[in-house]
């Protein structure tokens, strides 16, 4: 079979036929979740000043709290990588 025609019948074509509830359902979740955007985005600008320049937690600051996510986040891929060389090493 030609290159073409495989992929012509890997591609499923169902979201023109997709039920009128479930479209609204995608459509509400759109609204919510941009509505939660602008609030995050409207907070933050109101609230700047004291987000940023006073304590968060105890001594931490913004910028410490989010240091201390992103190196956490690290470590936990880091782990998550060993873990899988790991796991393939034993099979």
């Amino acid at each position: 079979m030609a290159t073409a025609t495989l992929q012509q019948l890997m591609v499923i074509n169902k979201g023109s036929s997709l039920p009128l509830l479930i479209k609204a359902k995608s459509f509400v979740l759109d609204l919510v979740t941009w509505a939660l955007w602008a609030y995050i985005i409207t907070f933050v600008a109101r609230y700047a000043e004291r987000i940023f320049t006073k304590p968060i937690l105890e001594s931490f600051f913004f910028v410490d709290v989010v240091s201390i996510m992103f190196s956490v986040s690290v470590v936990l891929v880091i782990l998550a990588y060993i873990w899988s060389i790991l796991t393939v090493a034993k099979e």
